[in-house]
């Protein structure tokens, strides 16, 4: 590696890959499909796994581990996104980011875990989050601030650093995020086990319902 992806297809991964000062992959096309067939993708704590840009459309990720990067996803620009079955664990920083040019996310089956800060940070996407593991990250299990548009759904979200779940308006004038967060588990995490705060007062358009959170160090929900 790098690998740069810069035409459709469908492609697949025959072996580990193993990078060191630079990202793995980077996609620059339109309707790509990327199977790791059970392989890993590591790095060596610098750079990202998987970076995804151009502007472009309909990029799908699956089927094995992207591990040992600065962060394991970026997302720069690529609009509907699907990620499942995917093990993202022991990265530098986040293990999924989400800019505010990432629309239309979809993590389902995932196991993130062991990241050192932010399990998933989504800053202005839309985001559906379901059936997946979020433990044992350094930071939130899933932080969510900016103009982020959520479906949190059927997750389990524990033992992380900071709060499970945490949707935040940062600064006065700040976007908030919006949208559900609905039957999820969240247990064991160092700060509440769903928070949300606000520099801007009254928390709008965000529903929470039907979600189990117990044993979270401050609290189960703030």
């Amino acid at each position: 590696g790098p690998v740069t992806i810069a035409a459709p297809g469908s492609y697949v991964l025959t072996s580990n890959l193993n990078v060191g000062g630079a990202s793995a992959v980077i996609i620059t096309a339109s309707n790509v499909t990327l199977d790791l067939n059970g392989f890993t993708i590591a790095g060596s704590l610098d750079n990202f796994g998987i970076v995804l840009g151009g502007n472009t459309r309909n990029v799908i990720i699956r089927n094995g581990t992207i591990r040992s990067f600065a962060q394991g996803i970026l997302n720069t620009g690529v609009t509907i996104v699907s990620l499942s079955n995917l093990t993202i664990t022991q990265n530098l920083r986040n293990g999924v980011g989400f800019d505010r040019d990432g629309i239309g996310v979809f993590i389902d089956g995932c196991i993130i875990q062991g990241n050192q800060q932010d399990g998933v940070v989504a800053l202005g996407s839309l985001m559906v989050i379901t059936n997946s593991t979020v433990v044992g990250n350094g930071r939130d299990g899933i932080e969510l601030s900016g103009s982020a548009n959520v479906v949190i759904r059927g997750n389990r979200v524990g033992d992380n650093g900071g709060s499970g779940i945490h949707a935040a308006i940062d600064f006065p004038g700040d976007s908030a995020p919006g949208g559900t967060i609905l039957d999820n588990v969240l247990f064991h995490n160092a700060r509440f086990g769903i928070e949300t705060s606000s520099a801007a007062g009254t928390f709008p358009d965000l529903t929470i319902a039907k979600n189990l959170a117990t044993g979270n160090a401050l609290g189960n929900y703030t």
